[in-house]
Protein backbone atom coordinates (compact mmCIF):
# COMPACT_ATOMS: atom_id res chain seq x y z
CA UNK A 1 0.00 0.00 0.00
CA UNK A 2 1.14 3.60 -0.81
CA UNK A 3 1.77 6.13 1.99
CA UNK A 4 0.88 9.71 1.02
CA UNK A 5 4.76 11.16 0.07
CA UNK A 6 6.24 7.21 0.88
CA UNK A 7 6.95 4.55 -1.15
CA UNK A 8 5.43 1.20 -0.92
CA UNK A 9 5.67 -1.49 1.74
CA UNK A 10 8.21 -4.05 1.54
CA UNK A 11 5.97 -6.45 2.35
CA UNK A 12 3.94 -5.91 -0.24
CA UNK A 13 5.65 -7.45 -3.40
CA UNK A 14 2.71 -8.04 -5.59
CA UNK A 15 1.59 -4.51 -5.45
CA UNK A 16 4.98 -3.22 -5.87
CA UNK A 17 5.56 -5.65 -8.96
CA UNK A 18 2.15 -4.59 -10.03
CA UNK A 19 3.07 -0.77 -10.26
CA UNK A 20 6.44 -2.10 -11.53
CA UNK A 21 4.41 -3.98 -15.01
CA UNK A 22 2.39 -0.82 -14.85
CA UNK A 23 5.11 1.48 -15.17
CA UNK A 24 6.64 -0.09 -17.98
CA UNK A 25 3.27 -0.66 -20.29
CA UNK A 26 3.09 3.58 -19.73
CA UNK A 27 6.57 3.45 -20.98
CA UNK A 28 6.23 1.44 -23.96
CA UNK A 29 2.85 3.63 -24.51
CA UNK A 30 4.79 6.50 -24.41
CA UNK A 31 7.82 5.56 -26.64
CA UNK A 32 5.70 4.58 -29.07
CA UNK A 33 3.57 7.90 -29.17
CA UNK A 34 7.28 10.02 -29.25
CA UNK A 35 8.72 7.63 -31.90
CA UNK A 36 5.36 8.09 -33.90
CA UNK A 37 5.10 11.92 -33.65
CA UNK A 38 9.07 12.58 -34.29
CA UNK A 39 8.47 10.67 -37.25
CA UNK A 40 9.19 13.04 -40.86
CA UNK A 41 6.57 12.21 -42.37
CA UNK A 42 3.71 12.58 -39.51
CA UNK A 43 1.29 15.07 -39.99
CA UNK A 44 0.47 16.13 -36.90
CA UNK A 45 1.00 20.03 -36.39
CA UNK A 46 4.25 20.87 -34.94
CA UNK A 47 2.65 22.76 -31.89
CA UNK A 48 0.93 19.32 -30.80
CA UNK A 49 4.10 17.13 -32.13
CA UNK A 50 6.31 19.18 -29.68
CA UNK A 51 3.89 18.62 -26.50
CA UNK A 52 3.35 14.98 -27.21
CA UNK A 53 7.18 14.88 -27.12
CA UNK A 54 7.75 17.60 -23.96
CA UNK A 55 4.05 14.90 -22.12
CA UNK A 56 6.83 11.69 -23.06
CA UNK A 57 9.95 13.34 -21.67
CA UNK A 58 7.51 14.08 -18.80
CA UNK A 59 6.71 10.69 -18.40
CA UNK A 60 10.13 9.66 -19.03
CA UNK A 61 11.24 11.63 -15.99
CA UNK A 62 8.58 10.60 -13.76
CA UNK A 63 9.20 7.35 -14.14
CA UNK A 64 12.68 6.62 -13.80
CA UNK A 65 12.31 8.63 -10.69
CA UNK A 66 10.03 6.15 -9.23
CA UNK A 67 12.52 3.37 -9.68
CA UNK A 68 13.93 4.67 -5.95
CA UNK A 69 10.43 4.13 -4.62
CA UNK A 70 7.06 5.21 -6.15
CA UNK A 71 4.97 8.34 -4.32
CA UNK A 72 1.39 8.82 -4.79
CA UNK A 73 2.05 12.30 -5.71
CA UNK A 74 4.57 10.62 -8.71
CA UNK A 75 1.78 8.43 -9.60
CA UNK A 76 -0.82 10.99 -9.58
CA UNK A 77 0.99 13.00 -12.27
CA UNK A 78 1.50 10.06 -14.46
CA UNK A 79 -2.14 9.22 -14.09
CA UNK A 80 -3.36 12.85 -14.40
CA UNK A 81 -1.16 12.93 -17.94
CA UNK A 82 -2.34 9.65 -19.48
CA UNK A 83 -6.28 10.85 -18.23
CA UNK A 84 -5.90 14.44 -19.95
CA UNK A 85 -4.66 12.91 -23.47
CA UNK A 86 -7.05 10.27 -23.33
CA UNK A 87 -9.91 13.02 -22.31
CA UNK A 88 -8.39 15.22 -25.40
CA UNK A 89 -8.81 12.70 -27.84
CA UNK A 90 -12.33 11.20 -26.69
CA UNK A 91 -13.30 14.86 -27.33
CA UNK A 92 -11.75 15.22 -30.76
CA UNK A 93 -13.50 11.58 -31.56
CA UNK A 94 -17.04 12.75 -30.44
CA UNK A 95 -16.85 16.25 -32.12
Amino acid sequence: MLRPGGSPKSSNDKNEKRLAAALDRNMQLWVGIRTMVSAADNPLPMPIKDNLIRLASFVAQKTFEMQGGSTIKAIDALVNTNMQIAGGLLEKRGA
